[in-house]
């Protein structure tokens, strides 16, 4: 994450590279699931809303196993370009250029 782009979810992150118990729990994440957008999309889903630190840390403490397994079900897609690629087809069969009205 670019520094100063989010800062809601920069002091998520600097809380959880600060907290032990948050970085035990993601070390007992597989490897590719280690990811801060992972934990925070997550998060976000069980709780309803954003976290913040607060939040965040109880819900590792009361709802730790719920959290991991969404983690290891779910992943985030952070590659703009590939998640386009399900329009391919129908830009295909499109007339003329995309977006022309």
């Amino acid at each position: 994450m670019q520094h100063g782009r989010s800062p809601a979810y920069q002091q998520l992150a600097e809380f959880v590279a600060t907290s032990g118990a948050l970085l035990t729990f993601l070390a007992a994440m597989p490897t590719e699931k280690q990811q801060p957008n992972l934990l925070f999309a997550a998060a976000r889903h069980l709780l309803g809303q954003p976290a913040d630190p607060g939040t965040l840390r109880r819900l590792v403490e009361d709802r730790g196993g719920e959290l991991a397994d969404l983690m290891r079900r779910r992943r985030t897609q952070t590659n703009g370009a590939a998640r386009c690629a399900c329009l391919l087809p129908a830009l295909g069969i499109a007339a003329g250029p995309a977006g022309a009205a």
